[in-house]
């Protein structure tokens, strides 16, 4: 944080502060008093009145409020908006997150110190005081997600009370077995007889809701009750039954018959009194009171029994594994950061458009543009002119570089903003594409160009933020404890204006009062996990919620960006949140089904092969935590999951079908839930969470590749799933007879699955190794926007008030549906033979003697007879031209395999090379497998200088092990730093093309 926002920070928190402890806005009034009174003097007062009518400055304190002085005030907590029988429980919880805040500076005295050493084996000191403070707080936070499920509904109560037993259990496992350890599972049943007391019993079917949640819950209290207190070794001594059947077939049968006493003790009790409002308030503090008392006296008692280092040590391990759980709060506050920014590029791009007139701003907007281009593009021109031969290029290339050398210091220096401006580079390119276009139609006028303006600076924010949010995890541990103090405080503002408005709402199910007290619960769980981390001196933490708040973006970040992007071009939603929200969810439990079917298809759909890659993954998992496993996937996985996927498709739209009403909007609903369920699958696919699973199950549902970054990879994994739906959604809303239209378009939606996801796992190498991947992903793009704007038309007529809505849009947008679609026919036109042309790359047989056999290598490569004076034995040496006077080297031959694997060859060559004195301050850049190209292999990037050059030349290599048998196959590149990108995949290519020999 900068000095700026460090300001902010603080007077986020000073009114935070102030929302709960209302004199502290009286001393601030008093303090502020001598300067507001400066301010009001009426000497001032003309300058005031002319500050205040100048619109210039007006649109210019727009922008300076928004981003260095905001007014926090409006968003200050104000209990009196709670339902009334929430405020007594609210108030103290908020209070324990401030107060919690505050004293994490203080954490870095270890006073009376205290080892903390948690189950993953993280070893920490905390000051006594601290560790108090969590026996202390976590009973409060639980009490209130327990209480807030009650008050709201059976489903979510049974869900948090399993978790509740779940994961207060892990607070005491490791203590001697105690009757105090009953207080847990005694609190639990407390809250369920006091959500049973709430909920209605007029009918049998809310009579076997309340039976079945009766059982679930008491089996979620009566395991540990058996488990963790001495009943367990009684009635080992008295029934003969091995003990796993004594825990929890025993705890489960008490839990029932407890459950069921607790049901029947509400219904009696809300049957034999009479309705009284103030009884009803009093029930959520009274339960939340009672639980609370409970699980404190659990808590406290284990610390008795055992020491307060051990229980600190548990009920941290408790933290992290609740926050794991707490992945959907992260990934909406990471996926949340879109309405702040769509909120900054409108006051930018409003306060732009009225400082100045139509007659200065139009120009101003377009010279930026022009600037913004050459600059953006400055270094790459430079680049490529550097390389040119003709003359009349050469003149230009001091121009540009005049340009680069200006914005160095500001853009080219740092690389985070290098980053950041490449993307936007073709935001800029799209910006001067669409100024063309319009001053072609004569469209081109201060409207259309403010919304330019708003569009280019939403697309500058999201670039920058996400290159900011990737980049936060991966910076050196150099945090503080005052770092971590300013991070607490700015998450418990953002908790507080996102959960606050949110959990405000009311509904049938989910009543005001149950989402209050369940949002305080989870925002103390997350600032005492901060403050217990902070106490351990752990600074990780930081990384890892940014990294989690980051992933959001990635798995859910553009599912949630298309809805918002949809729902500001109609006036409601055709199908409820809740509902897409559903489908979402089911489309996830597909993705991952198809995960496991992708795994059983790598293991040569064999089931014995499918459990092999499951305990490889699971131990991958467990040791280095990275859920990456190497398959070579056939093609007819390929072909089963398009006909699997387009069946799914269709049994939704006919299960959708029947409970949409028939009417004009139907047609619409029926795409957004197929395009729902295909995002589920689609953000999915592609990343591991923390679900309430064992870890075996877990790794059968994992994906073979998780991405965290924004790739093609990734964004082929939604095309993939949602073109197909938006085809199949067109169909619905074109033409009279709807059912003939959708048989007509499942297989032609199976057909376009099936060459998207076949194509790019078969040629996604090829295409790198051409440099045409990214044209590829532009037609797969092209092709997505198309179907889009096939599908808006329609949208927009089943609105009420079509016609008026289509002409204020008509005015607003940059292009016409009609331009939109004939530019993306262009486009495509053009890229497709485009991207055939330059997918030029020949690989030719070569005939390599020490292999006795031949392999495809690209036809560029020659051949060259004496490989004398290189290290390796018995290999054949292939030479090319790069780009500048360099020239690359290929080696491809074989060495003895080692006893101990290929990791064994590759330490003892890299050994041997840094012995031999070739190859000069030799370093290891990246050692990965490359099993996805061929079974085993494995692939080791190095650099290094060489020797006796003048001035020092570095040099970038690439080393492939391949084993076969006795013999182990190295295929090894010598490049230039600038060509290793480009002729990695070239090596990527022949490794891949060996297992179709």
């Amino acid at each position: 944080m900068n000095f700026v926002q460090i300001i902010a920070t603080l007077r986020k928190f000073g009114n935070y502060l102030a929302g709960l402890f209302p004199p502290l806005v009286w001393i601030a009034d008093l303090l502020a008093k001598p300067f507001l009174y400066v301010a009001n003097l009426p000497v001032l007062k003309p300058f005031r009145e002319k500050l205040a009518a100048n619109s210039f400055f007006k649109s210019f304190w727009k922008i300076f409020e928004r981003f260095y002085w905001r007014t926090y005030s409006k968003d200050r907590l104000d209990l009196t908006e709670a339902p009334p029988e929430t405020v007594s429980l609210l108030k103290p919880l908020f209070q324990l997150c401030a107060v919690m805040c505050v004293l994490i500076p203080f954490t870095q005295y270890n006073l009376l110190p205290v080892n903390i050493e948690s189950f993953s084996g993280f070893n920490g000191t905390a000051p006594a005081w601290s560790v108090a403070l969590w026996l202390l707080v976590l009973p409060c936070a639980w009490a209130a997600l327990l209480t807030g499920a009650a008050r709201s509904n059976r489903i979510i109560f049974a869900v948090f009370a399993v978790g509740a037993a779940y994961f207060l259990t892990t607070c005491v496992v490791l203590l001697p077995r105690s009757f105090f350890n009953a207080a847990m599972p005694i609190a639990i049943l407390v809250s369920l007889v006091f959500c049973e007391y709430r909920q209605k019993a007029n009918t049998a079917t809310d009579a076997a809701r309340g039976f079945l949640n009766a059982s679930i819950v008491g089996i979620a209290a009566g395991i540990p009750l058996m488990i963790l207190t001495p009943i367990r070794p009684y009635l080992a001594t008295v029934i003969n039954l091995p003990g796993p059947a004594i825990s929890i077939g025993g705890g489960a049968l008490l839990g029932i018959i407890l459950g069921l006493l607790c049901l029947s003790y509400a219904r009696s009790t809300a049957l034999a009194q009479k309705p009284d409002t103030n009884i009803q308030n009093a029930g959520m503090v009274v339960n939340a009171w009672a639980v609370t008392i409970l699980l404190t006296v659990f808590l406290l008692a284990g610390a008795s029994r055992g020491s307060l280092a051990q229980s600190g040590g548990m009920l941290i391990s408790s933290l992290s594994l609740t926050n794991g759980y707490l992945w959907p709060l992260w990934y909406f506050i990471g996926v949340g950061i879109l309405h702040k920014l769509m909120g900054s590029s409108k006051i930018v791009a409003s306060s732009i458009g009225s400082m100045l007139p139509p007659v200065f701003l139009n120009p101003l907007i377009l010279l930026t543009l022009i600037a913004s281009l050459f600059a953006a593009y400055s270094e790459r021109v430079c680049f490529y002119l550097s390389s040119a031969t003709d003359k009349t290029l050469i003149a230009t290339l001091p121009f540009f570089y005049q340009i680069y050398a200006a914005t160095k210091p500001y853009i080219w220096s740092n690389p985070l903003n290098t980053m950041t401006v490449h993307w936007l580079s073709w935001v800029l390119l799209f910006d001067a594409l669409v100024v063309l276009v319009l001053v072609i139609q004569r469209r081109l006028n201060a409207e259309v160009l403010t919304r330019l303006l708003f569009l280019t600076t939403l697309a500058a924010l999201l670039t920058a933020e996400y290159v900011f949010q990737m980049s936060s995890f991966a910076r050196p541990l150099s945090h503080s404890t005052t770092a971590l103090f300013l991070f607490a405080i700015w998450l418990l503002w953002l908790m507080h204006t996102v959960g606050w408005d949110l959990s405000s709402r009311s509904s049938p199910a989910w009543p005001a009062a149950g989402r209050l007290a369940i949002y305080s619960g989870i925002a103390t769980i997350a600032l005492l996990d901060i403050h217990a981390r902070s106490a351990c001196k752990d600074f990780k933490l930081m990384n890892e919620l940014f990294l989690t708040m980051f992933r959001g973006v990635i798995d859910v970040g553009l599912p949630y960006y298309f809805l918002v992007w949809t729902a500001r071009r109609i006036e409601q939603l055709p199908v409820k949140v809740s509902s897409l929200l559903g489908l979402f969810s089911l489309g996830a439990l597909a993705a991952f089904c198809f995960n496991a079917l992708e795994k059983l298809a790598g293991a040569g759909w064999s089931i014995p092969g499918l459990m092999l890659v499951a305990n490889k993954q699971l131990e991958l998992m467990r040791s280095t935590g990275n859920a990456n496993i190497d398959l070579v996937i056939p093609d007819s996985w390929y072909a089963l999951r398009a006909v699997l996927y387009v069946s799914l498709l269709s049994l939704i739209y006919v299960c959708c079908s029947k409970k949409i009403r028939a009417n004009s909007s139907r047609s619409v609903a029926v795409l957004f839930v197929l395009v729902a369920f295909a995002s589920g699958i689609a953000s999915f696919s592609k990343t591991l969470v923390e679900l309430p699973v064992p870890p075996e199950v877990r790794a059968y549902i994992a994906p073979c590749v998780q991405e965290l970054t924004f790739n093609c990879a990734l964004f082929q994994s939604y095309l993939v799933y949602w073109i197909p739906a938006l085809i199949l959604g067109v169909s619905q809303l074109y033409g009279s007879n709807k059912l003939r239209n959708f048989l007509f378009a499942v297989p032609a939606a199976a057909l376009t699955h099936f060459l998207i996801s076949w194509s790019y796992a078969e040629y996604e190498t090829y295409l790198r190794a051409c440099n045409t991947l990214y044209m590829y992903m532009s037609i797969l793009g092209g092709f997505f926007i198309l179907v889009v704007a096939l599908c808006l038309p329609q949208i927009t007529e089943c609105e009420s008030e079509a016609l008026q809505q289509g002409e204020r849009k008509e005015k607003t947008a940059l292009l016409s549906p009609k331009t939109l679609v004939s530019l993306l026919i262009l486009a495509e036109m053009i890229l497709i033979p485009l991207t055939v042309l330059q997918s030029n790359l020949k690989f030719a047989s070569r005939e390599i003697p020490s292999l006795a056999r031949s392999v495809s290598i690209p036809e560029i490569w020659q051949q060259q007879a004496d490989a004398a004076g290189m290290p390796q034995p018995q290999s054949s040496t292939f030479v090319r031209k790069g780009l500048g006077a360099g020239m690359s080297m290929l080696q491809i031959g074989s060495l003895p395999s080692e006893p101990e694997g290929v990791k064994a060859l590759l330490k003892k060559l890299l050994a041997a090379a840094t012995s031999s004195g070739v190859y000069q301050n030799l370093s290891v850049v990246s050692i990965e497998s490359w099993g996805r190209y061929r079974t085993d292999a494995i692939c080791c990037q190095f650099s290094y200088e060489i020797p006796k050059s003048q001035p020092v030349i570095t040099m970038s290599g690439l080393t492939v092990l391949v084993p076969s048998g006795a013999k182990t196959e190295f295929y090894t590149l010598y490049t230039s730093p600038s060509e290793i990108g480009k002729e990695q995949w070239e090596m990527a290519a022949i490794i891949q093309r060996l297992e179709k020999r």
